[in-house]
Parts: C-alpha cells; structure tokens; sequence
C-alpha cells in the first residue's frame, strides 16, 4: 500500500474511533454520580443501577480497542514509509487509549469498593473491565508512545 491510501485509511479507522468515543463519553457521564468533595469531583457510581448501560458502555470499549488495534497495524505500515507522519497520526489515538486506561482502573477500583450485593451483582463487568485493561495494557506500549 502507497502512503496516500494507508493515511486515508488510518483516517478512516480515526473517524469510526472518534464516533465510537462520544457513545463512549455519553455512558461515562452517565455511570458517573457528584462525590461528595467540595471540589466537584465526579465518582463510578457502582451501584447495581444502570446494569445494562455497563453492559454497552463495555462493548463501544471493546469496538474502539479493536478499531485501535486495526489502527496500530495501519501505523505499522505507514511507520516503514513515513516515520514522522505515523507517528503524528498515531499519538492522538494511543493518548485516548491511555486515558481509557485510567478509566478503566477507576472503574475497577469503584466495582472493587463495594461489598455483598453489589460486588457480586458487577462481577462482571469488574472481569470485563479486567479483560479491557488487560489488553489494552499489552496493545500500546507506553514507551514507544503508540
């Protein structure tokens, strides 16, 4: 693949993640309730409430993570080609992953705090956001920076 078809393709898989982003950010502001800190801060809510919105916000991740990985491979290629150019495309799109990342372990932290009930009730989505971290985790190595 020439330079010009492989940066229109990494713009494309760019695109499709940017969509899938604001599903993402529509959920997170949604699962997410006012702490009780006078500066305004924002905690997981990881009550049982909103079971299915868990459930939806875990399989955008899962389509962003995949789209990310498509992405990489991109970048490897364009990498061969056009050193500076892929690494100009690719910081956006590890950035947002590594911010996913942080996400994620509040998220994980939140599911861990809880007891009885509820710690049985989010099981699932505690070992969804696992898998997620896990993945994502082996996928974009912070020192190469994509």
């Amino acid at each position: 693949m020439n330079e010009q078809i492989l940066a229109a393709h990494i713009h494309l898989v760019t695109s499709k993640i940017a969509t899938l982003e604001l599903a993402e950010v529509h959920y997170v502001h949604a699962l997410h309730v006012p702490s009780n800190d006078p500066r305004g801060q924002y905690v997981f809510n990881a009550t049982l409430a909103m079971q299915a919105e868990r459930q939806r916000l875990f399989a955008v991740r899962t389509e962003i993570y995949d789209l990310s990985i498509l992405h990489s491979n991109l970048m490897t290629s364009l990498r061969a080609i056009d050193a500076p150019l892929a690494t100009r495309l690719g910081f956006p799109i590890y950035q947002s992953m590594q911010l996913r990342l942080n996400h994620l372990r509040r998220e994980e932290f939140g599911y861990n705090t809880q007891q009885g009930a509820i710690l049985e009730g989010n099981k699932h989505h505690a070992d969804n956001n696992r898998s997620l971290i896990a993945r994502i985790t082996a996928s974009f190595d912070p020192a190469e920076g994509y």
